[in-house]
Parts: C-alpha cells; structure tokens; sequence
C-alpha cells in the first residue's frame, strides 16, 4: 500500500496500530478512540479513490523529478519559503516567495513545530494559488525530524496533526513527497524565515467589532497577516496562508469597504489612494502629531494647508467639481515633502508650540504679524532658550507661512535683530570632540592582532571604516556588506537621494581598513554581497559572540559607548566621540596636503564652511601663518 499511495498509509495507521499494541492480550477486544475511528472513516471513504488514482507497483519510477518544489524553512522570528517548477506553469516573482511571523505563543513551541508548521503554511499558500491537481509537490527541509514526521506520522498529536494537515490539503490527485537537503542549501528560505516587519501593528478585536458595527460590515482588511486580520479577506506585505493579495496599493479599492490600519510612513499614500479609488474606508492611525501626515489628516489644525491649498483653487476658478480639483490633496502631500520627514517633524512640533502661545493671548496664529513673533521670540530670550531653540521656532513659522502662500512675518527686522541678541546672552561654547590620528589606530589594531572575538572585530572596523570613510554614525551604520567600493544610499548632506560613493583603498598597516572588514566578515560568516546591514548588535551564546538574526542595525547608543571605551584605551585624556573618527580622517588628509576638493568630495560635505569644521589645523600650520610676515 505504501507504494502505490504513498505516506497516508502509515499516516492514517498510526492512530489504529496504538490501538492494536494497547490491547492487554493478543485475544483481547481492540478498544477504538475517537483518532482510531476517524482513521477507519477515512479508509472507509478514501481507500478505493486513492486506489485508482495510485501508482501501478510494477512503474514505479525512482528517480522522478517534482513538478514543484517547495523550500521553507523556520527560525525563532518566523518562517518563510520559496517555490520553484520544472514544469511549464509561468510562476511570478512576486509569488514564488512567502514570510510571516510567528505570534507571541507560537514562538514558544518547539523548533519541530515551527518548521512543520512552517511547511504547512507554505504548501496551503501556493495550493490556493495554483492548481496542484495531477502534479507531483516535493517539501524540502533541512530537518530530518519534520521529515520523517511527513512519512510516518508523530506520537505528538500535535504534530501528528500537522502532518495530516498537509496530506489533507492536497487533492487526491497531488502526488506529495518530502526531500532532505544540506543547510546550505536552504540558505534563501532561512533568509526570508528572519524577515521582520517592525510596521506590523493592530487593534484589539473588541475594538474592531465596536467599528465594524458601527461603520462596517468591513469586506476586506488590507494591512495585515494571516494571524492579525480582522477580515476573511485580507492584503499583506508578503505572501502567507489565506492572503488575498500581495501590495494592497496594487488593488481597486473601489467596491469594497475597507478597513485600513497602514504602517505610519503610508499614510500619505493611503490617503491619495483612497480618493483616486472612491473607496468608502476607515483608516486607524497612531496620535502622532508631529508625524508628517498629520496636517494632511487635521485640515483644521496644524498649519491648515489643505484647506488653504482648495481655497486657493476655488478662487483661481477651479470648482469643486472639477478633476483638477482633485489633485488638491496630492499638492498638499508634495508640498509636505518639499523637506526631509524630520525637518517636517521638528517644524512642526515647533509651529504647535506658536500656535500654543498665540491661543492663550487671542493671536492669529496663520498669517501671523511680525510684531506678534518678535514678542513670541522676546518670550524664548527671557527664558534663556538656546539660540537652536529660537532658530528652530523662527524657520517653522517661515515654513508655514511659505507653504501656504502667505507673506513672510520673520523678515521683519524685529525678528532679526532679536536672533542675533539670543545669539549674543544665550549661545553656549562649542564644545567639539578632538579628532584621534592614524598613530592612535595603529596601536589600538596592534593590542588586538590575534583576537578572533567577534565584538572587538567589528568595533576595529567600524573605527577604521569611519576614519578612512569620513562616516558619520548614521551612515555606516546602514551600510550593507559591500567590498572594498562603499555605496551610500542615503547621506545627512543627499538629500535628494541620490547616493554617494566613497572609495577606501587597501593599506599597508595592520591598520588596514580593508584587511579588517574582510577579517570582520569572515567571522561573522557574512556574505560579501549580503544586502543586510554590516554592523548589528551582537549576542553570546555558550561564550561564542554572533550576531543578532534579526535584521536590525547596531544603535547609536551601543556603538558610541563600545568605539570610545576602545579609543580610550590608546587616548585616555582626549574627549572622544563618534565624530572623532570623521573629523580625525579629514584632519589626517588636510595634514598630507590632500586636494581640498577630493577632501570635500570624499566627506560628502555641501560647502567648504562646513568642511573647515572637521579639520583641525596643526600647530606649525597655524605658525607658519606668522613666519611668513617676514618679521
């Protein structure tokens, strides 16, 4: 029997065979339980269908190839897998990949568990989106146990389950085997298995039941996963059982109505989309006042922009029921984006602390008068606020008054002198890091010539990287495992995205940045070509430091507090900071007359001002200026 149908004979035996071996004499009554009757019943009604449909014992081949072959995999964080055919089925790309998460709970189960489930998950997701019938589907794992459980079953009956599961969800014209294969060979599925998405967030059921009867009945839940949906029917990020649909922008809105509760950064998106479909929606966001989106929400509030932009149009001559009046709250979205989502943030928070003041004393708030913010800025003066502060309350109110059109209250002259005050009874000395020199990383690299710990490893070459590179924190520290040639994707000064490149040589000291890196990737095992970030966080297991499986970039906290107490240990009476590195590097070329221009270029610096702040100038510099006079 096993031959011509397959794994469901020792599958659907299990359970009668317990029954057999737990009798108390071989001429005893077999007593039946509910898992052995449910056994008998499907043989009852299987047996004769998946005898027809079988494999004649006399051609059975060996050596067949599967018309689809499955790869899963399943780690602590969640599971994923891939699908790949040797048959004439046209698979996209989009849905040949799959990932989820595991919820609090199932991340305690055993790593059996997760990864049959893994594969249950998998095969359910593909089987709803191609027909399997008369095909041969292979599940390939790199455990033996989730194998050997797919053949003949478990004594766990929550694995035993599983198992059945899987048979069960293909038809019984699906030919399902199982294959083993090295970890290295799974290495893709164990990649997407460790995705995470840090937008994955919801309400409570109550919550959305008080909603959907409210405003509801909602037909399709359009951000979620298969384990948070409020909805039968649903949209994820990424392909997992039950999904509708991967990319919910991808679809008409239109005809249903929609219960959406996005990632924080698309709500600007999910706004235009719900007007260009007509989809009737509720939208669930965070209180997040200073979020980017948030004037486009609060069109009374905030620096009303929405509203002045459609009051704008309606006095040109374009009506409401125009279609180019329907590009109103576009224009709002890409006057917003004219600045970086953090300029926004801190404008933003800055303009409510204006409008704040101009409340309580019966002020326009917008269109303000110049007198009115020079009194608001004479308040900020007399409780000593740093000149930031009073520069930051100035350009939001410029800002504002820009977006919307109206004339500029901070031109005054008021306004202007009363900066230059604060900057004269408020203004703290700068108190700038000293740069560290390439003595110093020489002897720091030279206390650790034969360490093979991990930790020291990357703090070395983060150090090297950022002092050859002119890195600030917040580059490399999203740096992906690129060789030798750094590409950064996204500088403080690119503001238009447009990349930079930055090429480090090799060196001839034992401080080479290069000859550091590739030690540093050696031992974390790191892909040279790995798209994931270079320097994580790092955890010991059994005194062995690896790093962290989750894709998440070291934090500023840690590397500042791990790099300075290792400069310290060849500069003990310097002030140390991460920007010693960078100014350290751009010190270092200026001293070796390095062209200015290349230097500028090389730290990605807008103006020459800004650059002349990194560089400290040596002491016979600074003296040959005199000697020179000729005195």
């Amino acid at each position: 029997m096993m031959i011509v149908i397959g794994d469901k004979v020792r599958l659907h035996t299990r359970y009668l065979y317990d029954c057999i071996m737990g009798r108390a004499s071989w001429d005893a009554r077999v007593k039946m339980n509910p898992d052995a009757l449910t056994d008998i019943l499907f043989w009852d009604s299987s047996l004769r269908k998946l005898n027809e449909q079988g494999v004649d014992i006399c051609r059975v081949d060996h050596d067949f190839v599967s018309d689809f072959d499955i790869f899963c995999d399943a780690s602590d964080v969640g599971f994923g897998g891939y699908l790949s055919t040797q048959c004439s089925v046209v698979i996209c790309v989009d849905v040949s990949e799959m990932s989820g998460n595991w919820t609090s709970d199932e991340k305690l189960e055993s790593s059996t568990w997760r990864k049959l489930e893994c594969a249950r998950r998998v095969l359910c997701t593909y089987e709803s989106k191609f027909s399997l019938d008369n095909k041969s589907v292979s599940i390939n794992s790199d455990n033996k146990n989730v194998l050997h459980i797919l053949k003949v079953g478990s004594k766990k009956s929550i694995l035993q389950n599983i198992a059945v599961d899987i048979h069960n969800i293909c038809s019984a014209k699906t030919t399902l085997d199982s294959k083993w294969l090295l970890r290295a060979d799974n290495q893709y599925a164990d990649k997407l298995s460790r995705n995470t998405d840090n937008d994955d967030w919801g309400i409570h059921g109550e919550l959305f039941n008080y909603f959907n009867g409210t405003w509801g009945p909602y037909s399709i839940d359009r951000f979620a996963t298969h384990y948070n949906t409020q909805c039968t029917r649903f949209n994820s990020k990424h392909w997992c059982p039950g999904s509708e649909g991967i990319d919910a922008f991808s679809q008409n809105w239109g005809n249903d109505t929609n219960w959406l509760v996005p990632p924080p950064a698309l709500v600007p998106m999910v706004l235009q989309k719900v007007q260009h479909d007509k989809a009737a929606c509720t939208l669930v966001i965070p209180e997040w006042k200073s979020a980017p989106f948030w004037p486009l929400i609060y069109t009374s509030k905030g620096v009303n922009l929405r509203r002045n932009v459609e009051a704008a149009l309606v006095e040109s001559g374009v009506s409401e029921n125009c279609n180019l009046y329907n590009l109103a709250r576009k224009m709002t979205t890409f006057l917003v984006d004219s600045r970086s989502e953090n300029t926004c943030k801190k404008y933003y928070s800055s303009f409510n602390r204006w409008k704040k003041f101009a409340i309580e004393n019966s002020l326009n708030e917008l269109p303000t008068e110049p007198v009115h913010k020079a009194l608001y800025i004479t308040k900020l003066i007399d409780e000593q606020c740093s000149p930031s502060v009073v520069n930051s309350a100035v350009y939001s109110i410029k800002w504002a008054h820009d977006l919307n059109g109206s004339n500029d209250p901070t031109e005054n002259s008021f306004v202007k002198y009363l900066l230059e005050s604060d900057k004269r009874r408020n203004s703290r000395p700068v108190n700038k890091k000293d740069p560290v020199n390439n003595d110093m990383l020489i002897d720091l690299c030279s206390m650790y010539t034969d360490s093979s710990d991990l930790l020291i490893v990357r703090d070395l070459t983060m150090i090297l990287l950022s002092y050859s590179g002119f890195l600030r924190f917040d580059e490399i520290s999203k740096l992906g495992a690129k060789m030798l040639k750094l590409f950064i994707s996204h500088s403080k000064t690119d503001q238009y995205r447009q990349g930079n490149e930055i090429f480090i040589s090799k060196g001839i000291t034992i401080a080479c940045p290069i000859n550091m890196y590739l030690r540093y990737l050696f031992l974390a095992g790191l892909d040279a070509q790995s798209e994931q970030f270079i320097f994580k966080p790092i955890f010991r297991s059994k005194g062995v430091p690896k790093l962290i499986y989750k894709i998440k970039p070291i934090s500023y906290t840690a590397a500042k507090e791990n790099i300075v107490k290792r400069l310290k240990l060849v500069a003990p009476s310097l002030n140390l900071g991460l920007h010693s590195l960078r100014s350290g590097g751009a010190t270092a070329a200026a001293k070796s007359n390095v062209n200015e221009r290349c230097i500028k270029r090389h730290g990605r610096w807008k103006t020459d001002f800004v650059k002349d702040g990194y560089i400290e100038d040596t002491l016979e510099k600074r003296i040959s200026v005199s000697q020179k006079l000729g005195l």
